[in-house]
């Protein structure tokens, strides 16, 4: 979505009333003081607007209910949101998907590199694990490239078809690719 907003794309960030989690993870700008002083926020929100909206609120329903696309984490116990409209598209990301013996499980970024396989890639066979260039996610980065190459094939759908799309993104098979 950073690219989409480079491109010329008005990207909205919702933000929870407590900011959102890039806000806080550091490294932070040297000299610099509050929500914008991470680096990590300063990079991927350049370009996006933010809207402070309580998720699920109407405030938040409203904010999304006009837009083309709408990317975001899902509860899979409450299953994902219908396109606001006939032409909308909206990307699920769960931990392992809306359907499934396992779409209850609950997921984590060391949760996908270990079932995907992923974890075996990284460390030596006669050490302790380790992690790939910690705090970075690189299972929630893989996965945010899938939801946007998966949003810009359901708006090409969208254009052929005239309907909306509803695209179901398991973070642990993102892993897998």
């Amino acid at each position: 979505t950073r690219l989409w907003a480079a491109l010329g794309a008005e990207v909205v960030v919702a933000e929870p009333p407590r900011g959102h989690v890039l806000r806080h993870l550091p490294p932070f700008a040297p000299g610099c003081d509050g929500p914008d002083a991470s680096l990590w926020w300063a990079f991927f929100a350049q370009g996006k607007r933010s809207a402070v909206v309580e998720p699920g609120s109407p405030e938040h329903a409203r904010l999304t209910a006009s837009a083309d696309v709408v990317i975001g984490d899902v509860d899979p116990a409450v299953g994902a949101p219908e396109p606001a409209h006939a032409r909308q598209v909206v990307v699920a990301v769960t931990p392992f998907g809306l359907s499934g013996p396992r779409r209850h499980w609950k997921g984590s970024e060391l949760v996908a590199w270990a079932s995907s396989g992923l974890a075996y890639t990284f460390g030596f066979p006669d050490r302790p694990p380790v992690a790939a260039a910690t705090p970075v996610q690189f299972a929630a980065h893989v996965t945010s490239l899938f939801a946007v190459n998966a949003a810009m094939l359901a708006l090409r759908a969208v254009r052929r078809t005239g309907r909306g799309q509803v695209v179901d993104l398991s973070m642990q098979e993102c892993c897998l690719s």
